[in-house]
């Protein structure tokens, strides 16, 4: 495992270079060792390939993979199946594919609504609140907003609104955001 946290490791420090063509045999090669760990692992290795190719604007190579990891997801718990879902939602949303995203944002909320855990149930809709601010999306993010139960996270998406409102000239709209 510890090979396979290297490779990782390795890779993602690569795609972050903006070196992704260096990085694709070693996220691949990570892959290939995850698979004879857990599925968890695979899932994790599936992951940061797909969020470095997303990050590096390859978004077209990372749905495959991005799908995947949500076909693998689907066989734990909640938690995972949340996770795959935000991470897909929100590398569109980023790469200004929101109408794409949407679709597994409303997935992602649905499951983030049944979860017990208000951490992971926070965390989610937080990051679904500020994926739709940042794409213009502001009612929308608001309402989410609203619906988080845990104050930081909470506070973390309203800034964003708040700041996405101010980037685009709603400094008035920004103000009592937090009202």
């Amino acid at each position: 495992e510890n090979q396979l946290n290297a490779l990782s490791s390795i890779a993602r420090a690569l795609a972050q270079s903006g070196r992704m063509d260096e990085a694709m045999p070693i996220f691949n090669e990570a892959i290939n060792i995850a698979r004879t760990f857990t599925r968890e692992n695979q899932l994790d290795a599936l992951n940061s390939m797909a969020q470095a190719l997303a990050q590096s604007g390859r978004m077209d190579e990372a749905m495959p993979i991005f799908n995947k990891a949500i076909n693998i997801a689907r066989t734990f718990t909640r938690e995972n199946q949340l996770d795959a879902r935000s991470s897909v939602a929100q590398a569109l949303a980023q790469s200004g594919r929101v109408d794409e995203a949407m679709p597994i944002f409303n997935e992602a909320i649905n499951i983030a609504r049944m979860l017990t855990l208000e951490l992971s149930k926070s965390k989610t809709l937080s990051i679904i609140a500020q994926a739709l601010a940042q794409s213009g999306r502001i009612d929308e993010a608001i309402n989410i907003a609203k619906t988080i139960p845990m104050e930081l996270d909470k506070s973390e998406a309203l800034s964003s609104i708040a700041q996405a409102l101010a980037q685009s000239g709603r400094v008035d709209e920004a103000m009592p955001i937090f009202n």
